[in-house]
């Protein structure tokens, strides 16, 4: 509760965690279902320049997953793991890139005032 009020006396808003990703739910080809470990997983279809993601090493067409050991098969996971008091923790993301699984460690910026 702390956090929220702080957050609002300074911001003026309830601040959310951020990775500046763009993702859509997509079917894991019958090829990579069993290195991918799943069936659906989200792709990266978008990041914010010289955001939290694209810093740390994630790619356009990048298939996510699992965050933290939570499978990824739907944006509200990544939105549930991305609340006010995981900013500036950082988070485990499973990729699927290029016929490998990668890891790669993000960590959690407050998203930028629209």
């Amino acid at each position: 509760m702390a956090r929220v009020v702080d957050s609002l006396l300074t911001e003026g808003r309830i601040a959310k965690g951020w990775l500046g990703i763009g993702l859509q739910p997509v079917m894991i080809p019958d090829s990579f279902r069993q290195t991918a470990e799943r069936d659906s997983c989200l792709m990266v279809v978008g990041l914010v320049g010289a955001g939290p993601a694209e810093t740390a090493g994630v790619l356009p067409g990048d298939i996510v997953l699992d965050i933290d050991g939570t499978p990824a098969g739907r944006p509200r996971v990544l939105t549930a793991l991305l609340g006010l008091d995981r900013i500036g923790q950082i988070v485990t993301l499973r990729l699927l890139r290029a016929d490998a699984v990668q890891t790669i460690a993000v960590t959690i910026a407050a998203r930028p005032p629209a």
